[in-house]
């Protein structure tokens, strides 16, 4: 994903981390992500999901509250 992804916000909530990145091309994260998942070769179990969200709308929360 060289070039691909641009981290947005760590969230630490109930025990549960998130990690939110904002991607170009989502088909190459995609296809990136399910190749380490499929060859199992990562240290902590994991989850992803892609939103579509061109405008950033879904991810205004956390540039408008950088100290939360």
């Amino acid at each position: 994903m060289e070039g691909n992804a641009l981290f947005l916000a760590r969230v630490t909530h109930d025990a549960r981390r998130e990690i939110i990145w904002r991607v170009h091309d989502p088909e190459k994260a995609s296809a990136t992500l399910l190749g380490v998942l499929n060859a199992k070769d990562y240290p902590r179990e994991f989850e992803y999901r892609i939103d579509d969200d061109p405008a950033w709308n879904k991810a205004s929360w956390y540039l408008d509250n950088p100290s939360l």
